[in-house]
């Protein structure tokens, strides 16, 4: 279980994008794509209720995502700051259930590439050019709920208030706090663990009652240990989840 809980950890929290940051330095990123291909709705403040309806007529997604950061390593009396790098592309079709998604990510000098399969039966990843299968049901479950982007929005608007609500230029916009039930309940293994720590803000964006991005901004603590030597790990992260392209059903 221990060798599970630090697998998944890594791909979800590094892989799947959860790991990502801001120095507090101008850092250089790649283009920013262009929101294309969205459901065009009035540019109005929707209800809770009427985004909740709308996100149930979704049935298919794409998005892309772009991560950057630091993180410090702790070890023993020594400690090492690397600067992180990312970025995400992916598909949730919700009519097959089958989400994929390709990530790159650079940590220090290392660049690591994974890549996440859930379907309706079984799931699969692979990091650092090593693969592994899940096929426990609700690990599958839990992985389905993290890897797609629905199923966060929605966790929010119907288990948080937000602290923060605006409208700015026809976009809805909530501020959350960020929780380790949230940002982490889903990972099999890693809820109600003492020794993950996350603090931050979540902000979810609609335009015409459909999402079209998802912002997180925390700092992630680990802290391990091997060998009688004490590990901690601090990453301040930026999330930036851009949705591209959304289908509806027929009739919506």
């Amino acid at each position: 279980m221990k060798r599970r809980l630090i697998v998944l950890l890594l791909i979800v929290v590094i892989a799947s994008g959860c790991i990502s940051g801001e120095s507090g330095r101008p850092t250089k990123t790649s283009p920013t794509p262009t929101t294309t291909l969205l459901p065009a709705g009035e540019p109005r403040n929707y209800t809770q209720e009427e985004l909740l309806q709308n996100l149930e007529r979704i049935t298919f997604l794409r998005f892309w995502e772009e991560t950057t950061g630091v993180t410090v390593v702790i070890i023993g009396n020594a400690n090492q700051t690397m600067e992180i790098k990312g970025s995400k592309v992916g598909y949730v079709d919700i009519a097959s259930r089958r989400t994929e998604v390709n990530s790159t990510a650079t940590v220090g000098s290392s660049i690591i590439k994974s890549r996440i399969i859930v379907t309706n039966e079984s799931a699969y990843f692979e990091f650092a050019g090593r693969g592994e299968n899940l096929t426990e049901p609700e690990a599958v479950e839990k992985l389905w709920e993290s890897t797609n982007v629905l199923e966060v929005v929605r966790r929010y608007l119907t288990e948080l208030e937000p602290f923060k609500v605006d409208f700015v230029n026809g976009t809805q916009e909530f501020y959350y706090n960020v929780t380790n039930t949230m940002m982490l309940g889903e990972v099999p293994g890693i809820e109600g663990s003492g020794n993950v720590a996350i603090n931050g803000t979540a902000i979810l964006r609609f335009r015409g009652g459909y999402p079209v991005e998802v912002v997180f901004r925390y700092t992630l603590k680990t802290v391990s240990e091997q060998g009688g030597v004490r590990i901690t790990n601090i990453v301040t992260a930026v999330e930036r989840i851009e949705l591209q392209e959304i289908k509806t059903g027929k009739g919506t």
